[in-house]
């Protein structure tokens, strides 16, 4: 969101609408606000404790907008993890829960808990998951390790809302994304 100069190398395609809404979002933001999160680390490391290690990055720690999903090559998959030697790897960038595994790493998508959804389905029909997605990973010495894939539904009416009265571009479009098929027509424009 704040470097503008990886919008025209990004791994999917980037709309106006797209763009639209990455200046408004900007626009939200006061200095502070944007220095906080462009101080965040691209990857952290947390201890697991018995010699284990959790590696976070968003898509894979090589790099930030790489497309990683279920239904990824294993060749493509293994090759965008060479090198990584944690023994989970949480990662993101597709807002879709699911897990892989890397010789003795787990790779796991948590899901995304502000914005879930299909990452291949149909343009035309795009729609967000009426669910807050999340992993929850728990450790017991000396060796057991267990990941929780977890799904909270949330309030879809209460986000509509916000969306249709915060003011940002294409409103209309991205609240009828958040409302399931058959429950609402969608906004002409």
């Amino acid at each position: 969101m704040l470097d503008q100069a990886s919008v025209g190398v990004a791994a999917e395609r980037v709309t106006e609408r797209q763009l639209e809404q990455r200046r408004w979002t900007l626009a939200q933001l006061d200095e502070e606000q944007i220095r906080f999160v462009d101080a965040f680390p691209p990857t952290l490391e947390l201890d697991l404790r018995g010699g284990r290690m959790l590696l976070a990055c968003h898509p894979v720690p090589s790099s930030y907008d790489a497309i990683l999903l279920p239904s990824t090559p294993e060749d493509e998959f293994r090759a965008l993890l060479d090198g990584c030697d944690a023994d989970v790897i949480a990662g993101g960038h597709v807002h879709l829960q699911f897990l892989r595994r890397h010789g003795d790493t787990l790779w796991v998508n948590p899901g995304n808990a502000g914005l879930s959804y299909h990452h291949e389905q149909d343009e035309d029909d795009f729609r967000f998951d009426p669910w807050a997605a999340y992993a929850l990973l728990s450790t017991d010495p000396p060796g057991g390790l267990s990941v929780d894939l977890r799904r909270v539904p949330v309030s879809v009416e209460a986000i509509v809302a916000r969306i249709e009265a915060c003011g940002m571009p294409h409103a209309a479009d991205n609240a009828w994304q958040w409302r399931s098929p058959g429950r609402a027509t969608r906004a002409a424009g």
